[in-house]
């Protein structure tokens, strides 16, 4: 017969219920003492005690609820009593012999696993000695059912290894493709709040994007709407802009305006075939590793030149004021994102932000930036797009100008040179393209391109 009774805080609860429902969860040893009476609190702690000396001495840890099994003191059955009525479901991974504890109902389909995302399963009996104990996986962190269904599916082509980030618009995972065994990036794109237009367009844009072959371009290799929206992309090693040129670092002028300079290419290359980026930062450019080629990554919110957006994205501090108000959009755009990057990279903040187009944008920058370098940036910022560079081409013409000033600031004419008042024994010695003024005082040893 069920009727209904209080707990000491004053829930109402079943009587068949042995732990109230509605109260925090309770330490193991005391449930034990309520479940189990015949049970001294002398043994629980002495389990204890054994528990902190294994703690001390071992990378993981080992559950209390075990070692009172394994002296005998629980019943298997009584343990997995015991676990239950504390709110905790063990599970298990048998690819990785670990094993977690989780608060609260599982949902229908079950975590992955944190270390080597395969399915965790219940855990059924006593777990072996060789399996590790990896500590609490939250409700809150575990992946919902539509996650865990992307997730468990992909592995079928995709073995995911671990992630590399998330975004606005979904999260790149490090992963490798067991049918043509290379690494890549696989994005899994958000499929919330997006419509089937929204769908229908991504895969005819991802198509197109297939088709770029671009030295300054991540090729695309794959995508697909099952289990969701993904697409892959060549896996690089390399650091992000804001890691090659880190705040404070006050880069070298002309290495930036190189590294932007082939960006504008990409983007003029993209432009011309009537696709925007429209997600341009500093995270979605990459120098490569071994090469020091820049690259243009993540074409999630690639769309079709001209078009209205149909769900409002991308990175809100880099969007151009036609971005964040859902307006129309053109190349003029992704030049604005260009513009911001480059502004934080040459002077570690981003410029303060503004939907309007009636304002001016007025940039700060350090008496060391060349001015002209100033002036492309301030151009690429403007408010209104007509103000701005009217295409990638011209800020990359721009850019290509201000290198070559700058190199031919770096010439000193060897005439000038051997006139100086300086005097110190050196020799001039001629090459194509080169002088090279060899010196007995270090200081004046140098070498001067001759443009």
């Amino acid at each position: 017969m069920c009727y209904l009774i209080r707990c000491d805080k004053g829930h109402f609860r079943r009587n068949d219920v042995p732990i109230c429902p509605h109260c925090p969860p309770k330490k193991l040893g005391k449930i034990v003492r309520e479940l189990f009476p015949r049970i001294t609190e002398e043994e629980i702690e002495r389990a204890r005690q054994e528990q902190r000396a294994w703690d001390t001495k071992n990378e993981h840890t080992r559950l209390l609820g075990h070692i009172l099994q394994e002296r005998g003191i629980l019943q298997p059955q009584e343990l997995q009593q015991v676990l239950a009525a504390q709110g905790i479901v063990p599970l298990v991974c048998n690819p990785c012999q670990s094993f977690f504890n989780c608060y609260g109902e599982l949902p229908e389909k079950l975590p992955l696993c944190p270390q080597c995302q395969s399915p965790l399963m219940k855990m059924a009996g006593k777990v072996s000695e060789q399996y590790s104990y990896k500590g609490y996986l939250p409700k809150a962190v575990a992946p919902d059912s539509n996650q865990v269904q992307a997730k468990t599916a992909f592995p079928s082509r995709y073995r995911i290894e671990s992630s590399l980030g998330k975004g606005g618009m979904g999260e790149v995972h490090k992963a490798f493709d067991t049918l043509l065994e290379r690494r890549v990036a696989l994005k899994i794109m958000d499929h919330k709040n997006i419509s089937k237009e929204y769908i229908e367009r991504f895969l005819i844009e991802k198509k197109m994007l297939a088709n770029l072959v671009h030295p300054n371009i991540v090729k695309i290799y794959d995508f697909g709407r099952e289990p969701q929206l993904y697409y892959t992309m060549e896996y690089l090693s390399g650091k992000t802009l804001l890691e090659a040129f880190p705040k404070g670092a006050s880069p070298e002028s002309a290495t930036v305006a190189k590294v932007f300079q082939k960006i504008s290419l990409a983007l003029q290359y993209i432009h011309e075939r009537g696709i925007l980026h429209l997600d341009i930062k500093p995270s979605n450019i990459m120098i490569e590793e071994n090469e020091g080629n820049p690259k243009l990554l993540d074409f999630g919110m690639a769309q079709i030149a001209g078009d209205i957006s149909l769900i409002l994205a991308g990175t809100k501090e880099y969007m151009s004021p036609e971005q964040a108000a859902n307006q129309k959009l053109d190349a003029r755009s992704d030049i604005y994102s260009l513009g911001v990057t480059l502004y934080e990279v040459l002077t570690g903040r981003r410029p303060s932000q503004s939907i309007s187009n009636t304002e001016e944008s007025t940039l700060v920058f350090a008496s060391s930036i060349p001015k002209e370098l100033q002036h492309i940036c301030q151009q690429c910022v403007e408010r209104k797009p007509e103000k701005r560079y009217q295409s990638a081409k011209q800020l990359s013409d721009a850019l290509e100008n201000f290198l070559v000033q700058e190199s031919r600031r770096a010439v000193v004419d060897t005439k000038q040179i051997k006139d100086s008042s300086i005097k110190v024994d050196c020799e001039v010695e001629e090459m194509e393209n080169i002088v090279v003024v060899k010196s007995q005082d270090i200081q004046h040893s140098r070498i001067v391109v001759n443009i």
